[in-house]
Formats: C-alpha cells, sequence, structure tokens
C-alpha cells in the first residue's frame, strides 16, 4: 500500500471516529434534553453544578428549610420571598 492509500484510510478511520462521537454526542444531548424536561444546569457562586427550575436566574436564592432534604430556590418579590421550586445539588 502506498503513502497516499494509508493517509487516505487514516483519513477514513479518523472521519468514521468523528461520526461516532457526534452520534453519541447528539444522543447523550437528546437523553439530557429529556431527563431535564423544564429543568436547567446552572453552576453556583463556588462553581458546583446544579439543576433548578427553567425560570432560575441570576440573584435567586437557593435555601434548605429546617428539617428538608432537597435544596429550594427563593425568587425575590418586592417585598418577600417567593418559593420558585426545588433544585438539585450533587456535592
Amino acid at each position: 500500500m502506498c503513502w497516499r492509500e494509508e493517509l487516505l484510510q487514516e483519513f477514513r478511520l479518523n472521519e468514521l471516529e468523528d461520526l461516532r462521537r457526534l452520534a453519541f454526542s447528539k444522543r447523550y444531548f437528546q437523553e439530557v434534553r429529556i431527563r431535564l424536561h423544564r429543568r436547567r444546569p446552572f453552576l453556583s457562586t463556588i462553581g458546583s453544578l446544579r439543576v433548578g427550575p427553567e425560570s432560575i436566574q441570576e440573584g435567586d436564592l437557593p435555601c434548605i428549610f429546617l428539617g428538608a432534604e432537597i435544596l429550594f430556590v427563593l425568587t425575590k418579590g418586592t417585598d418577600k420571598f417567593i418559593l420558585s421550586s426545588e433544585a438539585y445539588i450533587n456535592d
């Protein structure tokens, strides 16, 4: 096999691997989108990955109430906080 054929074969193998990776990435992100229905990931101020409601905004307050086992998100209203939704922490 000449160097051109080897190069072409190597290119084809790399192209196939890239296509496999792309297909996996698409499947992965489709699965994530399904699992996160009406939710979205966000980063905390310390850089931890969290999952909360799709309406979460910068300035919302994460809160764990006494006795609760999950995180809640509070949104600041005009004169009080409003319970927005629960959220997820992976620590």
